[in-house]
Formats: C-alpha cells, sequence, structure tokens
C-alpha cells in the first residue's frame, strides 16, 4: 500500500527499492491470470454446480474448491 501523502509515498517507495536487491532474478513471478478458469471450463464448472443443486432442491450447490 502507498501511503496517501508525499512524505510516507517516498518513504514507501524508499523502502521497496531497498528491498529489491533481496531479490532474485530466477525468482518466479506468477501472473494474476495463473490458474483462471476459461469460459468453457466455468460452463462446465457452472452446469455442474446446478445439478448438484438441483438434487437438494436449491438452485445450485457451490463448489468450494477446483
Amino acid at each position: 500500500m502507498i501511503g496517501t501523502n508525499g512524505g510516507d509515498r517516498v518513504d514507501t517507495v524508499n523502502t521497496m527499492l531497498a528491498d529489491l536487491p533481496s531479490f532474485s532474478a530466477s525468482r518466479t513471478v506468477k501472473s494474476p491470470l495463473a490458474g483462471a478458469v476459461t469460459f468453457e471450463n466455468w460452463k462446465v464448472l457452472d452446469d455442474l454446480e446446478q445439478e448438484a443443486g438441483r438434487a437438494q432442491d436449491r438452485p445450485r450447490r457451490k463448489v468450494p474448491n477446483i
């Protein structure tokens, strides 16, 4: 989080820059979309949740983990 006033912003960025050398260049950066569900996969999951819900007289039964 970056501070809301000038002094906090400068301190935060300076701290981040000071930490930068401790990160390895070989370190893998995970994409924010890694593990994203495609529309096709979501549709399969949606159908399964609705089917499980019908068995319990509900609109759907959510799958907590994929």
